[in-house]
């Protein structure tokens, strides 16, 4: 019996513990089993071979630990994931082991008699734990009696890089906004509150829809929210992260790595701005329309010049008419003089490090913009005096890379339109 509570337990935790993830319902199933299965053998052993007196000592500690199973549950679903936090149960095996300590120990044995032999096994056990704190992140012994680290500042600075950076910057821009309350979304980082104990700071949901940010003013994206989303079966993609590259929708306030943790932190313009046309485009000298929407302008920042030190950057904006009802990747294709094609900047749209804006999330009449910066490949030379220009269009990623058409105002079918730009090249040697 006791072989296989040990074993469903081992279960049921094994996975989670070999690849760090929420258990799922077979393996609290497992877990729940094993831990029943424990409990029924252990109080068998109790009754049959235990004397009256042993008996009521043993319910006595059974129910002082009752007591604390709200608190042991805290811990197991939120800081069991790493071995150091064991400490916050540490004081739950103590009336255990004691009760233990003194049923083995017969009374008429001296204390001092037995209390080196005891209490050496018990220090050098210890020991590790004693010194561990001695050493931080950086692989520093001295940093207790040096003053290296003189305020809590350095030391999370030190040991957590990332995250102190990231709840800084955020903080800093919190101040300089003005703001007195803010409502920030930050999935599954549960680390946040802490540092904002007053502001309301959501971190159970994974938001994958943009009206849920209406009213937000940060989005944090960390690893945790991937778990989160992975956790709740929510798309990695969606269109709250796919947002996080569109300048109108989100301003990056920061973004820090380290190797423990990742976080990048966004200020949440407004959801409405995403149907607002915005100023200073050039309306498209083309009308054309595909299945999910049309081009609505361009904008140029910078000389059109290639090649150069400061490469040019074009940003493209669609009016959505709905989602697609596949994954389509946007192609801009640089042409020479003759129609020859010279090299590309194939995206998806607003594509960023972690997510992009699919085309299967577009929404009817939201404006989309997919920016690039046209910067040249090693192995690409231009001849001065040519004239280049570009073409956009659309093709299916997933499938057989198949071009989708595009509809002139006319009726007519084009796989591609060009932008009203002429580039000069300059010798990029």
């Amino acid at each position: 019996m006791l072989l296989t509570a040990w074993l469903l337990i081992g279960a049921g935790t094994l996975p989670s513990i070999v690849s760090p993830h929420r258990m799922g319902v077979i393996e609290w199933a497992l877990f729940g089993g094993g831990g029943a299965v424990l409990i029924v053998h252990l109080l068998a052993i109790l009754r049959d071979h235990a004397t009256a007196q042993a008996q009521r000592m043993t319910h006595a500690v059974m129910w002082g630990l009752l007591l604390a199973v709200p608190y042991f549950a805290v811990w197991f679903m939120s800081y069991s994931y790493h071995y150091r936090l064991s400490f916050a149960i540490v004081p739950l095996m103590i009336a255990p082991v004691a009760v233990i300590a003194a049923r083995w120990i017969p009374p008429q044995v001296s204390v001092r008699r037995i209390a080196p032999l005891i209490g050496i096994p018990l220090l050098l056990a210890a020991l590790p734990g004693i010194a561990a704190p001695l050493q931080n992140n950086n692989g520093e012994w001295d940093y207790l009696w040096s003053g290296k680290y003189p305020d809590d500042w350095r030391k999370m600075d030190s040991t957590n890089y990332a995250l102190w950076r990231t709840v800084q910057a955020l903080k800093n821009d919190i101040r300089n906004r003005g703001l007195e309350h803010p409502v920030i979304f930050a999935p599954g980082l549960q680390r946040l509150p802490f540092f904002f104990p007053l502001d309301d700071v959501r971190i159970d949901q994974a938001p994958s829809d943009l009206d849920q940010l209406d009213g937000v003013d940060y989005y944090v994206y960390t690893q945790e929210a991937r778990w989160l989303y992975e956790e709740f079966a929510q798309p990695e993609v969606n269109q709250v992260t796919g947002s996080m590259y569109r300048a109108e929708l989100m301003r990056p306030i920061a973004s820090y790595r380290d190797g423990a943790f990742f976080g990048q932190v966004y200020h949440v313009r407004g959801i409405d701005r995403r149907f607002r046309i915005p100023n200073n485009i050039d309306p498209a000298e083309v009308e054309i329309t595909w299945p999910f929407g049309s081009l609505l302008g361009t904008r140029l920042s910078g000389d059109p010049v290639l090649g150069g030190l400061t490469p040019p950057r074009v940003r493209l904006f669609f009016l959505a008419s709905g989602p697609a009802p596949l994954e389509y990747t946007l192609y801009i294709h640089l042409l020479d003089d003759e129609g020859n094609l010279v090299t590309t900047w194939d995206s998806f749209p607003a594509f960023g490090e972690y997510a992009w804006y699919s085309t299967r999330l577009w929404e009817p009449d939201e404006i989309v913009s997919h920016p690039a910066t046209l910067t040249l490949p090693a192995d690409v030379t231009l001849e001065p005096g040519t004239a280049y220009t570009l073409r956009i269009g659309w093709y299916d990623f997933f499938a057989d890379s198949a071009r989708v058409p595009g509809v002139l105002a006319d009726g007519s079918e084009t796989d591609g339109v060009d932008l009203p730009y002429v580039f000069r090249a300059v010798s990029n040697e």
